[in-house]
């Protein structure tokens, strides 16, 4: 009975090996395919809005408002945040005080300027009478009607009246450019608190969403930190190219893109934008690519892949990528390895130009 045991098993070992041995055996073959192939680009990226932005902090200071969130259609000039600036606004209203008061000596009814203008008007009315005698004088003198001694004080009194209106005159300009002057410097620190004024409202630069707020009401914040992200103009999306591949990109070059928020749709596309230098953080190119026909529910920050097509061929040989060996040759039925002349490829399929037709058996590699 063992005998008979052993010799049973080792028929079913032999019947196995068989069964084995013809599996391995069989080769894994294909024709070639006469089809569309196309040579493409593979890149990957996000969607972003156009002309997004930081709102950046000009100052220190705590939040005391947050006039938006996240989500909001802001205009431009739309408050965003308001800091808190107690010892700015005070050296503003001392600005506003300062200037209108510089405003006020200038007035016509500032005393001043009255009281020197009043000196003015009756020096002028001193003159035209000291003048009239100097005049009457000099008429006298020539009939020898009065003394040397008459006419020269008289002439002296004219001309003591002419010096003084003079002097005054002098004074009154004087005085209204150094009042127009202070006007001037008070008006320009007012400005300049206002300006500093501003930096504590912050207001949107452009139309746009507001994207994201890093900031709540209350908190802190330090001259320089990026308190929220606005995104304006249209939907774009940027994708990093490799450096063997950025010879290969034009602008308005087709592209196929795949949004990771519903890959099993396509949408066409076309790049736009060629950046000039190598971006060091990301170790690529950057291009943009802007969508040929709108696409619904397109969110800024959507990951994104695709392929930016530079050639296509319709209505030819192909064969899969997989048959060619590392010298492009193609391992025929009989064993024979054909050298093949082979176009355009991509990762799958292979452009076949000469060499064999669509009637030709291939084999896989055995390194396949």
């Amino acid at each position: 009975m063992k005998n008979k045991f052993n010799k049973k098993n080792y028929l079913i070992f032999t019947l196995l090996l068989i069964v084995l041995w013809g599996c391995s055996g069989k080769k894994e073959t294909t024709k070639p395919e006469i089809k569309n192939i196309t040579d493409a680009v593979f890149a990957s990226g996000y969607v972003a809005y156009s002309d997004e932005y930081w709102a950046t902090a000009n100052t220190e200071g705590f939040i005391l408002n947050t006039y938006i969130k996240e989500g909001d259609t802001v205009k431009v000039l739309q408050n965003l945040f308001q800091l808190s600036s107690d010892i700015q606004f005070l050296n503003a209203q001392n600005a506003q005080v300062n200037y209108q008061d510089a405003l006020a000596k200038i007035n016509t009814n500032a005393p001043q300027l009255a009281q020197l203008k009043s000196q003015i008007l009756q020096v002028e009315r001193t003159l035209e009478l000291d003048k009239k005698n100097y005049e009457r004088y000099a008429v006298l003198i020539a009939k020898n009607s009065v003394s040397q001694l008459e006419y020269d004080t008289a002439s002296l009194q004219y001309k003591n009246s002419k010096s003084n209106l003079k002097i005054l005159k002098k004074s009154l300009i004087e005085l209204e450019n150094k009042l127009q002057l202070q006007i001037k410097n008070t008006k320009n620190q007012l400005e300049i608190q206002k300006q500093y004024i501003s930096d504590y409202l912050m207001k949107s630069t452009t139309n746009g969403v507001v994207l994201e707020i890093t900031k709540n009401t209350g908190e802190l914040a330090k001259k320089g930190e990026l308190l929220a992200r606005i995104g304006g103009g249209k939907l774009i999306t940027k994708l990093y190219i490799a450096e063997e591949d950025i010879n290969k990109i034009v602008l308005n070059q087709k592209a196929i893109l795949a949004l990771n928020t519903d890959t099993k749709k396509t949408y066409e596309a076309k790049v736009s934008k060629i950046y000039p230098t190598f971006d060091d953080k990301e170790q690529s190119f950057i291009i943009e690519v802007s969508f040929t026909n709108e696409v619904p529910k397109l969110f800024s920050g959507t990951q994104v892949q695709g392929n930016i097509v530079f050639e296509e061929r319709k209505n030819t040989i192909t064969i899969p990528s997989k048959y060619l060996t590392d010298n492009n040759t193609v391992l025929l039925e009989n064993g024979e390895e054909k050298t093949i002349e082979i176009g355009i490829y991509n990762s799958e399929w292979i452009e076949v130009l000469n060499g064999i037709d669509e009637n030709t058996t291939i084999v896989l590699p055995k390194s396949n």
